[in-house]
């Protein structure tokens, strides 16, 4: 008996492995797979896009001038010489995989590649097993333009409060999207959210938050403390949102305390989900809770990723929105913050052609929020 059931372990386990071996066999996927799928399903067997269209696609979506766009993709001796140029702003890796990953589609592999220099530019060269299909040799150069864009920069501009001067006009009229933070205590804090809002800035409310160290008491009045009952919590933010109009999301302003008390943060939560808000964390702690509460209930959120030394000069402040630039093209997007200052705006200015040259796109902070996936909402 002993005998037997070993025996048919063995059997059951040779005739796994036969079954692996013909599955990754070409033959088989190619007599049986698709053969069986083409009969009961005639799109099934016609997955593949055509070479033509997938090689327009891609050239379209790395911006290649229509001039380098072949109008025929035949070829009298089965290879097929293509030179291309593309914009700046990506690296050339990213573009090579680029391409032979849209190739993929149409049946075509990498069979070569080489890239030397930027100035040299790369060979790529993709074969088919389709015989009606040309061998593919790709050049590929740099051009002298940017790509029209790559990633998104969201600027925050932090504890925003409105003076007559030529800083707070310079940054209500700066033509690129901008959001501002901002503290309901402050003086005229109803006021400047309403010119903000006529200026078409993003608007945050900043809530003032019990730090570390607890010496630290600015906008004390309004702080929300860890031994703080859940109504005193609900009627700050109340205050905050109906001093505060036309807001789009919240962020906490210093509160390292806060942000590691689960109890607390669970209010603030619950409340910033009543107003169909979003939470951003401009400051954070290895016991924060913030992010991964954020997650869980669904709730959008962003970190800071850069923060911008508004006392530096102009000059200093540029090479930071340049650094965060790299950051952006790395990521995809990036969220600076920064005080309102004269050479914070300034470098602004002065920095806004290079950013776009080099296809960065500035947005609003809800541009660029994490969305978690499921979760559960928080219900009273």
């Amino acid at each position: 008996m002993r005998q037997r059931l070993i025996l048919t372990f063995f059997s059951v386990i040779f005739v796994i492995l036969l079954v692996k071996i013909a599955i990754r066999s070409e033959i088989f996927q190619s007599n049986f797979n698709l053969d069986f799928a083409s009969k009961n399903n005639p799109q099934s067997a016609n997955k593949e896009l055509s070479f033509d269209s997938v090689l327009i696609r891609c050239f379209q979506d790395l911006e290649v001038p229509k001039s380098q766009i072949p109008k025929t993709f035949s070829s009298p001796d089965s290879i097929l010489n293509i030179k291309i140029s593309v914009p700046k702003g990506k690296p050339m890796e990213w573009v090579i995989w680029y391409i032979s990953s849209s190739l993929a589609s149409a049946g075509y592999g990498l069979k070569d590649c080489s890239f030397e220099s930027e100035r040299k530019g790369a060979f790529l060269h993709l074969e088919t097993q389709k015989k009606n299909l040309p061998q593919l040799k790709l050049k590929v150069f740099r051009s002298s333009t940017f790509f029209s864009q790559t990633a998104k920069m969201a600027i925050l501009v932090e504890d925003f409060g409105f003076k007559a001067d030529q800083t707070t006009a310079a940054f209500l009229s700066f033509p690129e999207p901008v959001s501002v933070s901002m503290v309901s205590s402050r003086r005229l804090s109803t006021w400047t959210a309403q010119i903000a809002n006529e200026y078409k800035k993003e608007i945050l409310i900043m809530l003032p938050m019990e730090p570390l160290p607890k010496s630290y008491s600015r906008y004390d009045e309004t702080q929300i403390k860890i031994h703080y009952p859940e109504e005193k919590i609900k009627t700050i933010i109340k205050d905050a949102t109906e001093a505060i109009p036309s807001f789009s999301g919240f962020c906490n302003f210093y509160g390292n305390r806060v942000l590691e008390d689960s109890r607390v943060m669970k209010i603030i939560f619950k409340e910033i989900q009543k107003h169909h808000g979003y939470f951003i964390i401009t400051t954070d702690s290895k016991k924060s809770i913030a992010e991964s509460m954020a997650k869980k209930i669904r709730l959008p959120y962003q970190k800071i990723d850069y923060t911008i030394n508004s006392d530096n000069s102009a000059e200093i402040i540029g090479d930071s929105l340049r650094y965060c630039a790299v950051l952006a093209q790395n990521t995809g997007k990036v969220l600076v913050r920064g005080r309102a200052s004269d050479s914070f705006i300034t470098a602004l200015q002065n920095t806004l052609p290079q950013l776009k040259q080099n296809g960065i796109q500035l947005v609003y902070v809800s541009e660029i929020l994490n969305h978690p996936g499921e979760g559960q909402l928080l219900t009273d």
